[in-house]
């Protein structure tokens, strides 16, 4: 199995963070009854947050940085997608410095939080394309988006082999 770099939008990480953490909860109330214990109401699914903490290496640490900076400053929603997580619609919610300074390193610290969007809402907040990593072909992005190879193909015509993507390449989802 391939382990896939974290992408958002259409900036993909060099290289993985060092810790990632998903949490994933439920909203739930609970209701005591007098002299009968407690009852529980579901309430469903509460948004995902994705906090972790990354370095960037190198001479041009700064500038690698400054490119997140740029990313984060940017409104609105893109797909997240993590290491053998599905993607999903998410928000850049925070970006921070971290540490001491060290020649050659920076470390920083992020966090996302799933954008759970209204069935009604319109298409037009997403990112509509997914930018291909090291290894991908087009089997694995259908997986991970949930579309048909066949819807795939039909939208990016240029793709004449799906098992042969290029690296940074674009693929459209919609």
């Amino acid at each position: 199995m391939i382990y896939s770099t974290m992408q958002y939008k259409d900036y993909v990480w060099a290289h993985n963070p060092k810790s990632i953490n998903i949490l994933s909860s439920r909203d739930i109330k609970e209701a005591l009854i007098p002299y009968c214990g407690n009852e529980f109401q579901d309430y469903g699914m509460e948004k995902r947050i994705v906090k972790g903490i990354g370095e960037f290496y190198g001479e041009n640490c700064l500038e690698q940085y400054k490119v997140l900076v740029d990313l984060f400053n940017k409104k609105g929603t893109g797909y997240l997608s993590l290491p053998n997580v599905p993607p999903f619609l998410a928000i850049f919610k925070s970006l921070r410095l971290e540490g001491n300074a060290k020649p050659n390193i920076l470390s920083y610290s992020f966090e996302f939080w799933e954008y759970l969007k209204k069935e009604t809402e319109s298409k037009s907040l997403l990112t509509n394309f997914h930018v291909v990593t090291q290894g991908q072909n087009l089997w694995d992005i259908s997986f991970l988006y949930g579309i048909k190879v066949e819807d795939l193909l039909d939208i990016n015509k240029n793709i004449k082999n799906p098992n042969n993507l290029i690296l940074g390449e674009k693929v459209y989802l919609e």
